[in-house]
């Protein structure tokens, strides 16, 4: 009887924990982006009704470009999970959780893991290795 349960729950577990790896994990982007500071300086010749225009946004309201960045960047990265092997995403994320939680660093590091991206062959089992690292003895 106690096999049993044990055996249940680490069923369980493998599910939850499978189904934690088939998406991004949810980040606490608000504390980044409560802790982004305003841009100094004003462009004086940006349009204001350009799309895209985060110069003067951002310095008047850094929060808000934050989040938007945040999300977007969020939404790319979940474009490629599936793409990059599951022990890269483990280490995206937790890169990506260190001191400030950010969708755009997890985006960063999943690109240069993502095959279709990274320029990486197939033949290069350890993943993408630093061009100073490359050539480097040890």
């Amino acid at each position: 009887m106690q096999k049993t349960a044990l055996l249940f729950f680490a069923v369980l577990a493998a599910t939850v924990a499978g189904r934690a790896e088939a998406q991004v994990p949810p980040l606490n982007i608000e504390k980044t982006c409560r802790a982004a500071q305003p841009l100094f300086g004003v462009d004086p010749t940006a349009d204001k009704s350009a799309s895209g225009d985060l110069g003067n946004e951002a310095q008047q309201n850094p929060y808000k470009t934050c989040m938007q960045s945040e999300t977007a960047a969020k939404k790319s990265a979940g474009d490629i999970w599936s793409k990059v092997k599951a022990g890269d995403r483990t280490n995206c994320v937790g890169l990506s959780r260190m001191v400030y939680p950010s969708y755009v660093e997890l985006l960063s590091c999943l690109q240069m893991y993502n095959p279709a991206t990274s320029g990486i062959t197939a033949t290069d089992q350890n993943g993408p290795t630093p061009t100073l690292m490359r050539n480097r003895r040890l």
